[in-house]
């Protein structure tokens, strides 16, 4: 009978390690659940997370790239600017054109004033263009040759230019030059 006893303990001690053993394995075999389920939800939110991240600097870019192109628009704005400021450039001041017709084989264009040089630059090969009409013919069309006037100068022109018949009635004074 004992030994039937023992057996049965036997028999039941080895249910109880079974049971332990499945319990233990189901306790072990949820906690990874949890653990990977927590895992996986920590995983999928730091995901979007990156995402999000992601999203935004690629707007913050798109943004930077477009304030790029508009200061390298107001750069080379300002360079033409500065480039238009030190280019040289003539302008008349104070000039005078006077037909003067002393005794008609003797008449002449009396041009006199200042030319100034407003850029900084020299302006190169200087000179006036000076066309006049008589009615509908031509009467002149001459240089007055400058030469060069250097940066923010200028010269004082005082020139006769000859011509015969009738009186002059309408000119032009034009300045021209190279950089």
């Amino acid at each position: 009978m004992q030994e039937g006893k023992r057996a049965k303990n036997m028999e039941t001690k080895k249910a109880k390690t079974r049971t332990n053993i499945l319990k233990i394995s189901v306790i072990i075999t949820v906690s990874l659940a949890v653990l990977f389920g927590t895992i996986s939800a920590w995983a999928y939110t730091q995901v979007g997370d990156l995402n999000v991240r992601l999203t935004n600097l690629e707007a913050e870019k798109k943004t930077l790239r477009t304030q790029i192109g508009n200061l390298t628009a107001k750069i080379n704005n300002m360079t033409g600017q500065i480039d238009a400021l030190e280019a040289s450039k003539l302008i008349q001041v104070n000039l005078n054109v006077e037909d003067v017709r002393p005794l008609p084989a003797e008449s002449y264009l009396h041009i006199s004033g200042e030319i100034v040089n407003v850029g900084t630059n020299p302006a190169y090969n200087s000179k006036l263009h000076v066309v006049a009409y008589q009615g509908l013919v031509l009467a002149i069309d001459t240089h007055i040759q400058l030469g060069t006037i250097n940066g923010q100068s200028w010269i004082t022109v005082d020139s006769n230019i000859p011509y015969s018949g009738s009186p002059i009635d309408i000119y032009t004074v034009v300045a021209k030059w190279t950089s």
